[in-house]
């Protein structure tokens, strides 16, 4: 058997379906509610035991779009109340 068919499909995912990366994600900002951490795509990347850019391509399957652009939003909605709320302009970076 050839490298490329030993490979063809990729790596498996890391989670088996858009309700058990949820579980995980419901997870993430609760222990962040509950330790009093702000929301942060690295923070929920590192949680989830993956990387940012791993994340992100979730986001490229269409039965996980959904669940990872909520995620995205909600902590970006966060970051920019902070913002609004604080005024420090550095907490977007």
């Amino acid at each position: 058997m050839s490298e490329k068919q030993k490979h063809a499909g990729g790596r498996p995912r890391l989670f088996s379906t858009p309700a058990e990366l949820q579980a995980r994600i419901d997870d993430y900002f609760e222990n962040c509610r509950d330790g009093g951490k702000p929301f942060t795509i690295a923070g929920m990347a590192y949680w989830l035991e993956m990387d940012r850019q791993t994340f992100y391509n979730y986001k490229e399957r269409d039965e996980y779009f959904g669940t990872i652009k909520r995620a995205r939003d909600k902590i970006l909605a966060t970051l920019e109340e902070m913002i609004a709320v604080d005024g420090r302009a550095g907490q977007i970076f």
